[in-house]
């Protein structure tokens, strides 16, 4: 996906996220899951909609997305259900295995 520049709105995609996840359209066998990729500068913090769908157990991975520039990891964190849910540049082979785990567990 190409960069496109401009402000960061994580709250309002991970609010997007929870209406679509918890709304009455979903698929009662669909795995609820959250995957959000971000360079984690959002304005406004994100961390209270993330709240939310920690609330309801949505199991929610924050990815550091960086061309150099230092990520915010406080605010993965504050996106990620758990710390081993947070992904950098550093640790991107833990990353790939965690697509090959989730497409073999979907």
């Amino acid at each position: 996906m190409p960069f496109m520049g401009g402000t960061t709105y994580t709250d309002e995609a991970l609010d997007k996220a929870f209406i679509e996840i918890t709304g009455s359209n979903v698929r009662a066998d669909a795995l609820p899951m959250v995957i959000v990729f971000t360079d984690g500068f959002s304005q406004p913090d994100p961390a209270e909609n993330a709240k939310k769908l920690h609330a309801k157990s949505i199991p929610t991975f924050a990815i550091g997305i960086t061309d150099g520039q230092i990520v915010n990891e406080n605010e993965l964190r504050s996106i990620a259900s758990t710390p081993k849910n947070v992904f950098l540049d550093s640790n991107i082979n833990e990353l790939e295995q965690l697509f090959v785990q989730l497409s073999e567990n979907c």
